[in-house]
C-alpha cells in the first residue's frame, strides 16, 4: 500500500481535509495540532516494504498508542477538574 492511500483513510475519518494539507505541506502551520500529529506519527513508521495488512496494522498500532495517551491526559485533566 502506497502511503498517500493510509493518509487517504486517515483523512476521510478525520473528515475535515486537514490530514491531507498537513500531508501535502508538511512545513505550514494549518492550525490544527492533531492533524499535524497524525501525519507525524505515520509518516514516522510508514515501512515501504512491508505489505499492505502490515502497513494497516501498524498505522492502528500508532494511532492506538496515541489514542490512550490522550486518554491519559483526558483523565487526568478530568480529575484536576473534580477536585478543583
Amino acid at each position: 500500500m502506497r502511503f498517500k492511500e493510509i493518509i487517504k483513510i486517515a483523512d476521510q475519518a478525520y473528515g475535515d481535509g486537514l490530514i491531507q494539507d498537513c500531508f501535502n505541506a508538511p512545513k505550514k502551520n494549518h492550525g490544527d495540532g492533531l492533524a499535524a500529529f497524525i501525519v507525524e506519527e505515520l509518516t514516522e513508521t510508514y515501512d515501504q516494504r512491508a505489505g499492505t495488512k502490515q502497513q494497516l496494522s501498524e498505522a492502528c498500532r500508532v494511532m492506538e498508542n496515541a489514542t490512550e495517551q490522550l486518554n491519559e491526559v483526558y483523565d487526568a485533566f478530568a480529575k484536576a477538574a473534580s477536585r478543583g
